[in-house]
């Protein structure tokens, strides 16, 4: 549930027709609730939805865990106003959903408790490279090969690579693998493959 203005906004799925909702009550009592929405789904299958609003401005977000065609997808909507009717899909190439994730939970932080998780706990030692013009697939190895593969897959770390110096030019940037380290990217004969070294 999120409090926003003195209104409680509750992000509901109907088990009626499998959609996602957002309704409004000014006490949060039970039945109080008003459904502002009309359903929204994306894949075949959407559930556990999470209403969020921005920290810098009136952007609201509403996230749904999907689980068909493929489990574990996250989408997303996007409104600027919560009380209306006026929820936008976003494009995948817009967020990255968190790895081997269900019933995820959004938590908004100021970039002051952001900073302090960073100092205290660091930044992830480890990317995922994401296709552009194809924003569910990711680059992962596999049989030396190094595929645009749709997400979720496993083995969760065969999507994950250190940057580290290049080894062509330390000026620039090589990936390493993270569960096959001394491997990387590169491409050979019109493919990218995962090689060791």
């Amino acid at each position: 549930m999120l409090v926003d203005g003195g209104a409680f906004y509750l992000s509901y799925k109907n088990l009626a027709d499998g959609n996602l909702y957002v309704a409004r009550s000014t006490t949060g009592a039970p039945n109080s609730f008003t459904t502002l929405t009309g359903g929204l789904r994306q894949g075949n299958a959407i559930e556990a939805p999470i209403l969020v609003k921005s920290n810098t401005s009136n952007t609201f977000w509403l996230w749904g865990d999907s689980f068909s065609p493929s489990n574990a997808v996250f989408y997303a909507w996007q409104s600027a106003n919560v009380n209306g009717n006026a929820w936008s899909a976003l494009g995948r190439r817009t967020y990255t959903p968190p790895i081997n994730a269900k019933h995820a939970t959004i938590t908004p932080i100021t970039a002051a408790e952001q900073t302090a998780l960073v100092n205290r706990w660091g930044t992830p030692r480890w990317n995922r490279l994401k296709s552009s013009n194809f924003p569910d697939r990711y680059v992962r190895h596999a049989n030396n090969l190094a595929p645009l593969d749709p997400f979720p897959m496993g083995p969760t770390a065969d999507q994950q690579w250190r940057l580290v110096p290049g080894l062509a030019d330390p000026a620039g940037v090589s990936f390493e693998s993270v569960n096959l380290p001394g491997s990387y990217l590169r491409h050979s004969n019109y493919a990218v493959r995962q090689v060791t070294y």
